[in-house]
C-alpha cells in the first residue's frame, strides 16, 4: 500500500491554506496523488497563488457528492483570494477537470472589490498553466453577465449553437444603438460573423473601443454588445490563434499540444 505520510504532514502544515477533500470513499491523500501524482502540495499552491498580493485559500475536491453534471472522474478546484489587509477580493468556484477526456471547465468567478479584476486575470493565468501541465487539452465555460465580454478578451470562442444565437442577439443590440453606429461600421461588425474566421468574431467585437452610451452609461461598443450575453464557449490548446490571444491577454505561455507533453488531440469547431 502506498505511503501517504508525507502529504498528510505537508497538508496539515498548510491548513487552512490548502485543503484536499477526498469525497465519500476516498482518502484526501489518495485523491491528491490521483491528480498531482508526486508533485508536492506546496509546489501546486505556489503555482496557483503566484502573483497574488495577499492570502489564497485553495480547496481541491475529489468525487464530490451532490454536484450536478459531474462524474466520478471529475475533480473540483475552488480558490478564495485576499489582499494583504485580509479583504476578500474574489472567489473562483466549481472549476472542474476530468482526466478521462482531458477537458477542464471554468465555473464561477465572483469579484468583490474593484481591484480584484487584475487578480482574476492572474488567477486564470495560473490555473490554466497548471491545467495544461496536468494534461488538459480544452477548457469549457458558460459565459454570462460581464463574462459575455470578458471571456472573449481571454480568447474563448462560442460553441456553434451559441454562435447562431449571438448573431441575432448582437444584431438586435446594434439596432438598439441606432445612430451611434454608422451603417458601414454596423455592417463591418455583422460581416465578422461570416467567412472562414467567423468563430473569432467575438474577439473583434470585444476589442472595439468606439465610445457609445448603453443603458444610460458611457462605455465601449465592445462592452455594449457583449456584456450580459450568455454563450457556451471553449479554449482549445490546439487552436494557435486562441492560444496566442490568451497568452497576450494574460501574459501566460500556453503551448501547443505538439510542444507540451500530455496534451493532445483537438475538437471539432464549426460545421
Amino acid at each position: 500500500m502506498q505511503e501517504y505520510g508525507w502529504i498528510n504532514r505537508e497538508l496539515k502544515a498548510m491548513n487552512p491554506t490548502l485543503r484536499v477533500r477526498g469525497g465519500v470513499r476516498k482518502h484526501p491523500a489518495r485523491a491528491w496523488t490521483e491528480v498531482f501524482e508526486d508533485r508536492q502540495p506546496m509546489d501546486i499552491y505556489d503555482k496557483i497563488s503566484r502573483g497574488m498580493p495577499g492570502g489564497v485559500i485553495i480547496d481541491i475536491f475529489s468525487n464530490r457528492p451532490g454536484k450536478a453534471g459531474l462524474s466520478e472522474d471529475d475533480f473540483l478546484l475552488c480558490v478564495d483570494c485576499y489582499n494583504s489587509g485580509g479583504v476578500h477580493l474574489l472567489t473562483a468556484t466549481d472549476f472542474s477537470y476530468n482526466f478521462q477526456n482531458r477537458v477542464a471547465h471554468i465555473g464561477h468567478v465572483s469579484v468583490y472589490q474593484e481591484n480584484g479584476h487584475g487578480m482574476a486575470r492572474q488567477l486564470m493565468l495560473n490555473i490554466v498553466e497548471v491545467w495544461q501541465e496536468l494534461g488538459m487539452k480544452r477548457i469549457d465555460l458558460e459565459a454570462q453577465d460581464v463574462g459575455g465580454y470578458a471571456w472573449a478578451k481571454f480568447g474563448f470562442v462560442p460553441e456553434y449553437d451559441s454562435f447562431i444565437h449571438l448573431v441575432t442577439s448582437i444584431g438586435d443590440r446594434i439596432k438598439g444603438l441606432g445612430s451611434q453606429i454608422g451603417e458601414e461600421h454596423a455592417e463591418e461588425i455583422l460581416s465578422s460573423f461570416r467567412g472562414r474566421e467567423r468563430k473569432y468574431a467575438l474577439w473583434k467585437i470585444a476589442d472595439d473601443k468606439t465610445p457609445v452610451v448603453y443603458n444610460g452609461e458611457e462605455t465601449t461598443l465592445g462592452k455594449a454588445l457583449l456584456i450580459s450575453q450568455c454563450w457556451n464557449g471553449y479554449l482549445d490548446f490546439a487552436d494557435e490563434a486562441a492560444r496566442a490571444r490568451f497568452n497576450e491577454y494574460t501574459g501566460a505561455n500556453i503551448q501547443s499540444p505538439a510542444q507540451h507533453v500530455g496534451c493532445g488531440g483537438t475538437m471539432p469547431f464549426y460545421r
